[in-house]
Order: structure tokens, then sequence, then C-alpha cells
């Protein structure tokens, strides 16, 4: 009689803590470390292409064999927190841009939409990124590419399985240029926090 009890206890715990875990998280795997990543960018105005458009892409953190990131010496100083989730992404892709811009960065690689609207990135090792797109006129309006991260190779959040050719679709602000209007203004700003921190 013991005897099951203590079987029923051990499965019922078994069950338990399977439960506690979704089961993607169970079955995930880490990435293959060997395998280089692509990104492709898609950068389109509904079905027009976006040609021309300059974009860099940086090296936020880069992944072990297991997986683990680790923030590159080029961001380091700006005390990246990797454990973000996916609204605050957004506010780090923008703060990282301001300190991006400002110390003159050098780019892990950059490159101009083709006549599809497309840009590629081959050969590109497993980890964190920052895309950053420049200011792009076409057809008489001006396209401000989203700056976002992009975690390389990305899982697929259905069948768990890491992807290692991503595409990515470029979000944007568009306006009209008035007419008349210089087609570029360049502003200069310092932003000083004035705190402990």
């Amino acid at each position: 009689m013991k005897f099951y009890r203590r079987t029923h206890a051990f499965l019922l715990c078994v069950i338990l803590w399977m439960s506690a875990y979704p089961t993607g998280l169970l079955a995930a795997e880490n990435p293959d470390p060997s395998r280089d990543v692509r990104l492709t960018l898609s950068y389109r105005d509904n079905q027009i292409p976006l040609v021309g458009a300059q974009f860099e892409l940086y090296l936020v953190a880069s992944a072990d064999t297991k997986g683990k990131l680790t923030v590159t010496d080029a961001f380091r100083s700006f005390h990246v927190a990797l454990d973000q989730d996916a609204e605050t992404w957004k506010t780090l892709a923008s703060t990282l841009e301001g300190y991006v811009r400002r110390d003159q960065l050098t780019p892990t690689d950059s490159g101009v939409t083709d006549i599809r609207g497309h840009l590629s990135f081959p050969n590109l090792t497993q980890g964190l990124y920052l895309v950053l797109g420049q200011r792009h006129l076409q057809n008489g309006y001006r396209y401000d590419a989203a700056p976002f991260m992009i975690l390389l190779p990305s899982q697929d959040a259905s069948s768990d399985e890491w992807i290692y050719d991503v595409t990515a679709n470029v979000k944007y602000g568009v306006s009209q240029v008035p007419e008349g209007e210089p087609a570029t203004i360049r502003r200069k700003v310092q932003k000083i926090w004035e705190d402990v921190g």
C-alpha cells in the first residue's frame, strides 16, 4: 500500500512539474552553434518596394554554444539588460540607436535595399542584433524606419524549431515632403541626465 502511495505521489509531482512549464520549453533544444544565420529585411510601402534605403546592423550580444547571450564590448558600457519582454525591446532599440549615433559606432554590416525592397545579411554569427535604418526619400515621401532588435536564429512559436534564415518586415513612419521643403534637415541633440545615476 505504501508503495502505491509513493508511486502515486511521485507521478503527481512529475505531472505538476511538467504542467508548470510550457510544452515548447521542454521540447526546445539549443540552436546549432555551428550554423551561420541570414537576415533579410523587407522594406515596402504596401506593394511598392522602397529601393536604395540604407540599413546598418549591430551585434549587441553574441550567443555561446548553449545559446546564452553575452553583451559585446561595443555595447557593454551602455549597461544593456538582456532580460526584456517584447515591449521593452522596442524601448531598448530606440535607446541604443541614440547611443550608436552619438558614439558613431561601426556597424557589423550595412547595405541598401534592392529593386524588390530587400536587403540580405548572409553569414552572420548567432546573437542579438540592433537594426537601424537611415531616412529614405522616394516619390515625394519621407520614410523613417523604426529601430528594432532581433535574435538570430529565431524560434518558431508554434513548432519550436530554430529558423536560421530569417526575414523581417521593417516598420516605418511615412510623411509627404511638402513642396519647396529641403529633402533633409540635420539637427544635433545632446541628452543630459541630471540625476544620481
